[in-house]
């Protein structure tokens, strides 16, 4: 029995040598750590019933809102909060509460440089009733401002209608500027 133990106690210890100590060392050898997780794709399925819903953020406050009918893809080897959304209605909110809201078929959020941008035929309602529609628009949360192309049109609650290719603005469609 003590030669079976002796033999056990002898394949534990070579299946885990220990590092060899000198004395009077104290120094402990430095453990390798990792510098990345692999990538992850995560998708999320939302419904018009039970739609996901997403937050962004600026300076403490909520800077828009958006509600996914379809799906969510995020793709962390993209970067931390990136992620492409299908179905999606976006509510974008200024510092002074007033809002414009969007709908698209598909939006891509990149956090590296804070935009949001709609895709496919966007649409979109101030809250005072003006409309704009475009291919495409860029939300950049940096700044608070639109910029949007394709096919542009903007028709304001009292009437007023203008078409361009592409615009800046800010989210209240206020300070807008069409080319």
């Amino acid at each position: 029995m003590k030669r079976l133990l002796l033999a056990c106690a002898l394949a534990a210890t070579a299946c885990n040598p220990q590092p060899a100590h000198s004395p009077g060392s104290a120094t402990p050898t430095p453990v390798p750590t990792v510098t990345g997780a692999p990538p992850l794709l995560i998708t999320s399925h939302g419904s018009p019933r039970r739609p996901l819903v997403f937050f962004g953020h600026k300076d403490g406050r909520v800077a828009y809102k958006m509600i996914v009918r379809d799906r969510a893809i995020a793709n962390t080897a993209q970067g931390a909060g990136d992620g492409t959304f299908y179905d999606v209605t976006v509510t974008f909110y200024d510092k002074s509460g007033r809002s414009l809201q969007a709908g698209a078929p598909r939006a891509v959020a990149v956090e590296a440089k804070q935009t949001l941008t709609l895709y496919d035929g966007v649409t979109t309602t101030t809250s005072n009733g003006d409309t704009l529609k475009c291919r495409r628009m860029v939300y950049d949360r940096a700044d608070g401002t639109l910029h949007g192309d394709g096919g542009v049109v903007l028709r304001t609650a009292d009437g007023y209608e203008g078409t361009g290719n592409s615009f800046d603005s800010d989210i209240t469609l206020e300070n807008l500027r069409m080319q």
